[in-house]
């Protein structure tokens, strides 16, 4: 199985993170294995007028997406504790009626890089379209055959979109079993009403998003991915020249794929994702290696040729 072999992946540095690990084995058949995300979510409701109760309202609010997300079973795989998805949320809230609220949601998503203390970011996106309604303490439940309500379905379409590039970052194209998932809850949800879910609204919602990431004119951006974090990064431990040779590789590879298609929320949103990294790793870098790079770069990220420049810097 999958999960199986990435276990092996991270093997602990330590005698006494060994001893941990095995500890946690032991108890497996009583607490069980870790669920799939260590989320942590931030409800920020300062920009709407607030009365006595609404404190303890958005506090159970964001405990309550936290839990949805962390404590629910979300694959059919197992997870170490150490194979956690870290997931950030920050939900802004700045309209409300009654029991109905809507705003703005920035979340993220990382892993750990093999055999270094360096978390790689897999998944950022700003989602301005978040409406739904809440009552507060109502139950959290979610069925992938049928629409619940739109709090549920939001969450639950990230939930699959992160696991998809998890997956798709340690074997190739293993993330498309979640991809297909979070289609399935668009689909379901495209009859709510509420915003987001649709193709006659902005190019940047969550329909397009899923929508292009599924589209195969970028399969081989997949396959890149696939190379530049499982043979690119997670082997600069071993020998970083070469994880940056296999880095620019894979940037070819995306390169050639989004130039079928250019300007995709897709595209902007992965190299949003990535930019800060990049800029890390090309730093560094010999001139020879940071002209290439500033070359793919152009035609990757066009409208953020000036920020790549600092690799110069």
């Amino acid at each position: 199985m999958l999960r199986t072999k990435l276990q092996n992946t991270y093997l602990l540095k330590s005698i006494h993170s060994l001893l941990l690990f095995v500890s946690l084995l032991l108890f497996a058949n009583v607490s069980g294995f870790a669920q799939e995300f260590n989320a942590r979510v931030v409800v920020d409701f300062s920009q709407i007028n607030q009365g006595p109760t609404d404190k303890q309202l958005f506090t159970n609010l964001q405990t309550q997406i936290g839990e949805f997300l962390n404590n629910r079973k979300w694959t059919s795989d197992q997870f170490s504790p150490i194979e956690r998805i870290n997931v950030n949320i920050s939900l802004i809230i700045d309209q409300r009626s009654n029991n109905k609220f809507a705003g703005k949601m920035q979340i993220q998503a990382s892993r750990p890089v093999y055999n270094s203390s360096y978390n790689t970011v897999l998944f950022n996106f700003n989602d301005q379209d978040i409406s739904f309604d809440y009552i507060e303490f109502q139950q959290m439940e979610f069925n992938d055959a049928t629409f619940t309500d739109n709090i549920t379905q939001i969450f639950a379409y990230y939930a699959y979109v992160i696991l998809g590039f998890d997956y798709c970052s340690f074997e190739q194209d293993a993330g498309f079993t979640y991809f297909n998932k979070a289609l399935n809850v668009l689909n379901n949800a495209q009859s709510s009403g509420g915003p987001g879910w649709r193709s006659n609204e902005k190019l940047t919602n969550r329909y397009w998003y899923i929508t292009n990431i599924l589209n195969k004119t970028y399969a081989a951006v997949f396959s890149g991915l696939y190379k530049y974090h499982r043979l690119g990064l997670d082997k600069m431990y071993e020998d970083t020249n070469a994880g940056k040779t296999i880095i620019l590789e894979a940037l070819d590879m995306m390169n050639k794929s989004f130039q079928n298609k250019p300007g995709s929320i897709f595209q902007q949103t992965l190299m949003n994702t990535k930019s800060e990294e990049l800029i890390n790793i090309f730093k560094p870098a010999s001139n020879a290696e940071k002209q290439k790079f500033l070359t793919l770069i152009n035609s990757l990220d066009p409208t953020n040729g000036l920020k790549y420049q600092r690799i110069n810097q």
